[in-house]
């Protein structure tokens, strides 16, 4: 952070110096760092990944961005945790997958009402409350060829 604050001020005494008049010139002594900016790489094939609640992700599938850890309960609802993944294939295999993983883990799985090769959704709840939602549309902004992105919200009761 500190070299991101030193930027600006080396702007400035470069852009003050362009005028001459009779007083000394001296040349700067600010040191100029390395400004280095880390940023969050994805994993790449995530078939040993685990989503919220031990859930697997699909094989074949990236994982893409979200936050695998609970947020803090409020006073209405439980903790959340979100993810994206792009899976290889249609919403609807994305769902059938799912559909398994969920009962498997001890969800009881529900269809979405609508669901189609463009876009598909499952649902899940636990005895004790917890709930894991998918929503998968054909291609996506994160999506490639032939992929369906995939947004998963999982919940944990009050």
């Amino acid at each position: 952070m500190k070299s991101l604050m030193m930027l600006p001020c080396l702007i400035l005494l470069v852009a003050c110096g362009g005028e001459k008049d009779n007083a000394v010139e001296a040349k700067p002594t600010v040191a100029v760092e390395k400004i280095v900016v880390p940023v969050a790489t994805p994993v790449a094939e995530a078939s040993n990944a685990k989503l919220p609640f031990d859930m697997p992700i699909m094989p074949g599938a990236r994982y893409v961005s979200g936050s695998l850890k609970f947020s803090r309960p409020t006073k209405k609802r439980g903790g959340e945790a979100i993810a994206t993944i792009a899976a290889k294939g249609t919403p609807l295999d994305v769902v059938k997958y799912y559909e398994k993983a969920l009962t498997d883990n001890g969800f009881t799985p529900k269809l979405g009402k609508h669901n189609s090769v463009s876009n598909a959704s499952l649902s899940g709840v636990r005895e004790n409350g917890e709930k894991f939602s998918i929503t998968s549309m054909r291609g996506g902004s994160k999506a490639k060829a032939g992929e369906s992105q995939t947004g998963i919200i999982a919940t944990k009761p009050l």
